[in-house]
């Protein structure tokens, strides 16, 4: 087990998941897997976008940096909350989100970055 990939350790974890007891982030991380996660990001008009993930036994997280527009975006998302921030130089999370679901986290991204317009 420990030489296996990430996506390997994430598609073994899933497996032992019921549809019942999947979170929103078990959602996203489903997403990951299948391409969709990165599909609905371009969709988006994030240009350039990279998504690594964490996997260890205290952290949890799939990072999302791209580029929109003029402004450098970074998606932080854990399995409680999410954190969302795009600036022209740096952007920096500050602001915890509360992650019901993976529709709010990609209606929010959505949202934040019309308000950049």
């Amino acid at each position: 087990m420990l030489f296996q990939t990430k996506k390997k350790r994430i598609r073994a974890y899933l497996q032992k998941l019921s549809q019942e007891e999947m979170t929103a982030f078990d959602c996203l991380l489903c997403d990951y897997l299948s391409g969709a996660l990165a599909k609905e990001i371009a969709a988006m008009g994030i240009c350039r976008a990279e998504i690594c993930i964490d996997w260890y036994e205290d952290v949890k997280c799939i990072g999302v940096q791209g580029k929109y527009q003029r402004y450098y975006v970074d998606l932080q998302i854990y399995p409680e909350m999410f954190m969302l921030s795009a600036d022209p130089d740096e952007p920096e999370c500050e602001r915890d989100i509360p992650l019901n679901s993976k529709e709010q986290l990609y209606a929010c991204v959505a949202e934040a970055l019309l308000a950049l317009k």
